[in-house]
């Protein structure tokens, strides 16, 4: 916990939770560390707001997803599970098939069920995708979500676009990653969004 406690105040500085100056880095691990800690002197309004979602996230949400089993407890569906749950007649919802839902037993997922409390329900899903990885059909959304967002952008050339670099970026991780992992294949064409 005294790593995260150090990362979440990294984080928290950069949100400018802290008054400028008043918190050394351990005085404001303390504050994340040890929910006794008053907040009410060394920080803003809304820098008490995220200093008590932290530490919520510490010492209540992170510890109970951490304790769950991916694709046993909860996971996010793939194309087989939502095709067998509608032929048992349960519907499948577009939500449904991206967030984290709970499951009954090792890769059966919940007919109707889904998370209540919005943090775990967060907390799961990107737990459930860095499990699993993104679904082709997730990438495809992502790039032609990405694709309409740079259409609305005004900055001259699509080259010059954030979106598109944002893209070419990512072409480039996913290159330098292949690269590194040995894995050969044809190299990502630049796709024109």
């Amino acid at each position: 916990r005294p790593l995260l406690c150090r990362w979440l105040t990294i984080w928290l500085r950069t949100r400018k939770a802290f008054k400028v100056d008043s918190t050394s880095s351990q005085d404001a691990a303390h504050l994340l560390g040890n929910r006794e800690a008053s907040v009410d002197t060394c920080t803003s309004k809304e820098g008490r707001k995220l200093i008590m979602l932290g530490r919520e996230w510490l010492f209540s949400m992170l510890p109970h997803c951490l304790k769950k089993v991916n694709r046993v407890q909860y996971g996010v569906m793939n194309d087989a599970d939502a095709d067998r749950l509608k032929r048992q007649g349960a519907p499948v919802s577009s939500t449904r098939m991206q967030l984290a839902v709970p499951f009954v037993g090792k890769d059966r997922p919940s007919a109707t069920s889904e998370f209540s409390h919005p943090e775990v329900l967060i907390g799961l899903t990107i737990l459930a995708y860095a499990h699993t990885g993104l679904r082709p059909n997730d990438v495809r959304q992502t790039v032609y979500k990405m694709r309409e967002h740079m259409n609305r952008e005004t900055i001259g050339n699509f080259r010059h676009r954030p979106s598109w670099r944002l893209f070419q970026r990512w072409l480039n991780a996913s290159q330098v990653w292949l690269r590194k992992a040995g894995l050969s294949g044809p190299a990502a064409a630049a796709l024109h969004l």
